[in-house]
């Protein structure tokens, strides 16, 4: 793997950012290898899951604590913030980023998907042997709205059945 096919993938600036902290460079890296080489990824899948890591790692760096060492609490700490709002609070915390808009929320689709991809970063740290904090499994998914299928009308069913082509 080269640096620029991994850095691609990457947000803008990301290898600038991590420039002193080349364990966690080496985490993304590894991370990068086993979703390309071993779950044989999209390159949608990639870039999300890889920008969603990096977002956590940067918390981590911020927050003072090791990736490896994240537990449930920490969890909870990145998505109260990731979502724009403090705990306890109404307003939305100045620090988080949700990108251009401060009052944006992450919708719950995204937030399953971040919790998708830290799930599947933190099993790839267990194989490795580099996991000290485990237990962030238990961490619930966010439920999300799903409507209810269309109801077919009685003239809309006999059309079905006739063969007839709808108005």
């Amino acid at each position: 793997m080269s640096a620029p096919e991994f850095a691609a993938y990457l947000p803008a600036g990301a290898l600038a950012s991590l420039a002193g902290r080349q364990d966690l460079l080496e985490q993304l890296s590894g991370f990068y290898d086993s979703l390309y080489y071993e779950r044989d990824a999209s390159p949608h899948t990639l870039r999300a899951y890889l920008k969603d890591v990096y977002e956590f790692l940067c918390f981590a760096h911020e927050d003072g604590f090791e990736p490896a060492r994240a537990d449930l609490s920490a969890l909870r700490r990145y998505f109260t913030r990731r979502s724009g709002l403090r705990a306890g609070t109404s307003g939305p915390d100045q620090r988080s980023f949700t990108g251009l808009s401060r009052r944006r929320k992450l919708g719950a689709r995204s937030q399953a998907r971040k919790m998708a991809a830290l799930r599947t970063f933190f099993r790839w740290l267990d194989r490795e042997g580099r996991r000290e904090a485990p237990g962030t499994e238990r961490l619930p998914s966010p439920k999300f709205f799903r409507p209810l299928p269309g109801v077919l009308y009685p003239d809309d069913l006999s059309r079905v059945f006739e063969g007839r082509p709808t108005e």
